[in-house]
């Protein structure tokens, strides 16, 4: 009996690590005048989740992970960061998904139970801000 179930467990836990290997990230990369930009995101009905990172012209990075909300071509969430500095913050973060390119919004931020966000009323998207397209890996 308890080598069966130790059988199944071990069949569960082979089946879980072989689905989760189908996941498929889409990844970005944009340059920006001060700095270059990255990201691996997966986009799903309503989420978004992934890694993104910027680089600064010192090789010094922002490295952290995005997540949020998937609300039509607009991507509203959190970036939480470990900074150039070594200081570890969560900011909020926006994005314009449009022909397989990432455009950076920008607003101003709010928190809300200690949930940052931007204001809806002021989000802009500009390429300006930063725009990445996305990059196929072969």
């Amino acid at each position: 009996m308890i080598r069966n179930s130790f059988l199944i467990i071990i069949l569960a836990y082979y089946f879980c690590l072989s689905c989760e290997s189908d996941i498929q990230f889409t990844d970005f990369e944009g340059k920006h005048q001060k700095y270059d930009a990255y990201a691996s995101i997966r986009l799903e009905k309503n989420i978004f989740y992934g890694t993104y990172t910027i680089q600064y012209p010192d090789e010094k990075k922002d490295v952290g992970t995005i997540r949020g909300e998937r609300l039509g071509d607009t991507l509203l969430g959190k970036y939480k960061y470990k900074s150039r500095n070594g200081d570890e913050k969560i900011v909020p973060i926006a994005f314009l998904y449009k022909n397989d390119t990432l455009t950076r919004g920008k607003g101003i931020e709010k928190v809300y139970a200690q949930i940052p966000f931007y204001d809806p009323q002021t989000l802009i998207f500009a390429d300006s801000l930063g725009k990445m397209i996305r990059v196929l890996i072969k």
